[in-house]
């Protein structure tokens, strides 16, 4: 089962963040309302800003999964689940920032993305149970998607 969906993203002094947070609400679906930020510095005394949020199970984190679903973000991971997955459960995604900012989402490798991780909850909790599970899952999602698709 899945159970929340975190949500992390960086604002760099020299970024704009209405439109940094534009790019994590459409990746997310999170309400602005619901994104806290912290403000740190970096090494050379400029200003960062840590956008966070979370789904949690319900609704909306649903409609989040579906939508990775229907842009077949889980069949270009399928190959590596099991390496972006921890033992605590926890499946790593990163999506280009960018392209978020522009309506579409595209994943990414780099380190100015939107990070989100994703908690997969299994009994017991170990982790070739915890992948079986998630997999399960998305092959739940893809069907549910390709099905209203039709």
């Amino acid at each position: 089962m899945i159970i929340f969906a975190r949500f992390r993203t960086y604002c760099h002094a020299t970024e704009d963040e209405a439109r940094v947070r534009q790019a994590l609400m459409f990746i997310s679906g999170i309400q602005d309302k619901a994104i806290e930020v912290t403000v740190n510095k970096g090494y050379h005394g400029n200003e960062i800003r840590v956008l966070e949020a979370e789904l949690k199970k319900g609704p909306a984190l649903t409609k989040f999964l579906e939508s990775l679903a229907a842009e077949g973000i889980f069949e270009k991971v399928k190959d590596e689940i099991s390496i972006r997955i921890d033992d605590e459960g926890m499946f790593y995604l990163r999506f280009d920032k960018q392209e978020a900012f522009n309506g579409k989402i595209v994943l990414d490798s780099g380190s100015d993305t939107i990070q989100a991780s994703i908690r997969v909850q299994a009994y017991p909790s170990k982790p070739e149970k915890v992948l079986e599970e998630f997999k399960a899952q998305i092959e739940k999602l893809e069907k549910k998607v390709k099905k209203r698709a039709e």
